[in-house]
C-alpha cells in the first residue's frame, strides 16, 4: 500500500481511508512541510487552497528536494491553476467532487505510484 500524505484544509473525502494505514491527513501546509521533510511519501495529495499558504507554494517547496508525485485537488477550474500544475510537474489535477465516490482516491493514487 502506498504511503500518502494529504494536505487538505477541508477534508474532501472520508479521512478513515487514511486512518487505516493509507497515510496522513494534515490541514496545515507548514505542518505538512515538516512531515514531508521527515518522511518519504509515495504520493502527495494537496489542496490548492490552504489556510497558511497555497498548495502550489507547498508543491514548489517540495520540488526543491523531492520528486514525489503530486495530486492537486481543487474546486477551481482556471487556466492559471492548470498552468501552475503543469509547471510543477503535477501527476494529476482533479476536482474535489470527483473524489466523493468510494475508492476513487485509492485508484488515483495507485495510478501515480505505478507510473
Amino acid at each position: 500500500m502506498a504511503n500518502v500524505i494529504s494536505v487538505d484544509f477541508k477534508a474532501t473525502f472520508d479521512a478513515t481511508e487514511f486512518d487505516k494505514g493509507f497515510g496522513s491527513v494534515i490541514a496545515s501546509a507548514n505542518n505538512a512541510l515538516v512531515k514531508i521533510e521527515q518522511n518519504n511519501y509515495d504520493v502527495l495529495v494537496v489542496d490548492i487552497k490552504l489556510p497558511d499558504f497555497t498548495g502550489t507554494y507547498l508543491a514548489e517547496q517540495v520540488r526543491k528536494t523531492k520528486d514525489t508525485p503530486i495530486v492537486f485537488l481543487t474546486n477551481y477550474s482556471t487556466e492559471t491553476v492548470h498552468e501552475v500544475a503543469n509547471e510543477l510537474n503535477a501527476s494529476l489535477l482533479t476536482k474535489k467532487e470527483a473524489l466523493t465516490t468510494e475508492g476513487v482516491l485509492q485508484d488515483l493514487i495507485q495510478k501515480c505510484v505505478s507510473v
